[in-house]
C-alpha cells in the first residue's frame, strides 16, 4: 500500500520563489500561497487558495515547479488539506486613514525603496496598500557615496564619529510628479501619498499643489528627517512648534487632499508641534497615529 506524503515536508521543501511558476501556469487558484500557509501551519487558509483549481491546473503548476531537486508534489500535498467550509473567506485587512479606504495597514515609507516607478509599481503587485513616496523637493539634491556624515561638538573640530547620511529624492520635482501620476493612472486602487519638504512657505505651496495636480490621495509633510542639514528644513522644522502650526496652514489652505505632517522623534515634547498642525484650522477633521504622525483634514 502507497504511503500518503507529509504535506508539511514536502511544503518545507519549497524554494518559496518570488513570482512562482506553479502560480503562473495554474489558471484559477494560487497553488503558491497555499503551499506558504501549509509551511506555516496555516492548514484552514490554504485550501481557499485552491478552491477552484482543476487537476489540469494542478498538474501545469505541478511541472512547471524549478525545484533544483525535484518538483515539488504540489497535486499529492493539495490533497492531503483537510476540506474546509467553501462559504468562508478571508477576514479584511483594510481600515480607513483620514478618510481613505486602504486595503490592508501595510504602506511603503518614504525611503530609498520607492524612489521611482519600477519598485513601487512591484510592492504594490505584491499585495502593498500604499507609499509615501521618497520625499520630493525644490533643492538640488545630489548623490554622494558613501552616505556617511560626519558628527562634531557644534561644527568645531572635535570629531565623535558617523552617521548614516540619507538625502531627499535626487529627481527633478516634475520627474517624481510625474511618476506618482503614472502609479495611481496603473494602479488606482492604491494609495498614492507625496511625501514633501520646503524651505519657504512658497516652496511647501508649491509642492502642495503640484502634488494635488498629480492626482495623489494625500500630501506628507516631511518635518521630521534628521539629516537635511539646511537651516529650516526637515527635523529644524519638526522641533518648532510655531513652524510646524504655519507650514501645515499653508498646505492645508492650499490644497483639499488629506494633509499629513510627519512629526520629529527627536524632541521632548512631540505633542507640542502635532497639536502645532492642528491650530488655525478650521473645520477639521484630525487623527494622531501611535507613530505621532498627524492628520488633517478640511
Amino acid at each position: 500500500m502507497k504511503r500518503g506524503i507529509n504535506i508539511h515536508d514536502e511544503a518545507r521543501r519549497c524554494l518559496l520563489c518570488a513570482d512562482a511558476p506553479c502560480t503562473r501556469a495554474c489558471k484559477n487558484g494560487d497553488p503558491a500561497r497555499a503551499i506558504r500557509a501549509i509551511r506555516f501551519d496555516n492548514l484552514k487558509m490554504a485550501g481557499q487558495w485552491v478552491a477552484t483549481c482543476s487537476e489540469e491546473d494542478q498538474l501545469a503548476a505541478e511541472e512547471a515547479c524549478i525545484h533544483y531537486d525535484r518538483p515539488i508534489r504540489i497535486r499529492e500535498m493539495l490533497k492531503g488539506i483537510p476540506e474546509t467550509d467553501g462559504s468562508k473567506t478571508l477576514p479584511s485587512l483594510g481600515i480607513e486613514f483620514c478618510g481613505i479606504k486602504c486595503e490592508n495597514p501595510f504602506f511603503l515609507a518614504s525611503s530609498a525603496i520607492c524612489t521611482n516607478y519600477e519598485m513601487v509599481a512591484r510592492a504594490f503587485e505584491a499585495g502593498w496598500a500604499g507609499v509615501f513616496y521618497k520625499t520630493i523637493c525644490l533643492e538640488d539634491i545630489r548623490e554622494v557615496s558613501p552616505r556617511f556624515d560626519a558628527v562634531s561638538d557644534g561644527g568645531t573640530a572635535d570629531f565623535f564619529g558617523f552617521r548614516n547620511m540619507e538625502q531627499l529624492s535626487e529627481n527633478p520635482a516634475s520627474v517624481d510628479f510625474d511618476i506618482l501620476h503614472r502609479l495611481k493612472k496603473d494602479y488606482p486602487t492604491k494609495i498614492v501619498v507625496a511625501s514633501i519638504m520646503g524651505q519657504t512657505e512658497e516652496q511647501w505651496i508649491e509642492l502642495a499643489k503640484m502634488a494635488e495636480a498629480a492626482g495623489v490621495d494625500a500630501v506628507e509633510l516631511n518635518f521630521s528627517c534628521p539629516q537635511m542639514r539646511l537651516a529650516g528644513m526637515g527635523s529644524d522644522v519638526g522641533q518648532n512648534a510655531e513652524l510646524v502650526t504655519f507650514y501645515t496652514a499653508y498646505v492645508k489652505r492650499s490644497v483639499s487632499i488629506p494633509v499629513i505632517p510627519k512629526m520629529t522623534p527627536n524632541i521632548t515634547q512631540i505633542n507640542q508641534p502635532a497639536m502645532g498642525s492642528q491650530c488655525h484650522l478650521s473645520h477639521q477633521h484630525h487623527q494622531v497615529g501611535h507613530d505621532g504622525r498627524t492628520c488633517s483634514r478640511i
